[in-house]
């Protein structure tokens, strides 16, 4: 029997766990990259309506701008880089974690799930 898209939702709601190649098989297509394509869609869907279900009633403090967030970053990080890399490739560093930083809200979280690359490489403990 074929797990439905319902199911597999479910199961990855509950445990965060999606089996690739196996729960593509309960998205309707012929292609293997329009289904995988329809499930990360759909599972990213369902954690970002989750995470704001989870949140409603909630809550939160005040978010930092941009300017604020860039100038946040570089105070918190500034030790960390200034010790571990040659004052030559700071600039650069300084400039990766400034963008790296996201801090999430309600309104925010949506487009980080569904904007989310995904990782490469073993699985995580």
């Amino acid at each position: 029997m074929t797990p439905t898209v319902a199911t597999k939702i479910e199961r990855f709601l509950r445990t965060g766990d999606a089996d690739s190649y196996y729960s593509y098989s309960a998205w309707p297509s012929d292609s293997f990259f329009e289904r995988a394509t329809l499930a990360r869609d759909d599972l990213r869907g369902a954690l970002a309506a989750e995470v704001l279900r989870r949140s409603e009633g909630g809550t939160f403090p005040h978010l930092p701008g941009p300017d604020q967030t860039i100038a946040l970053t570089r105070r918190k990080t500034q030790p960390i880089v200034r010790g571990l890399f040659p004052r030559a490739e700071q600039g650069s560093v300084f400039a990766l974690v400034e963008r790296s930083v996201v801090f999430l809200s309600p309104a925010t979280v949506g487009g980080v799930i569904r904007e989310q690359r995904p990782r490469t490489g073993g699985r995580r403990p």
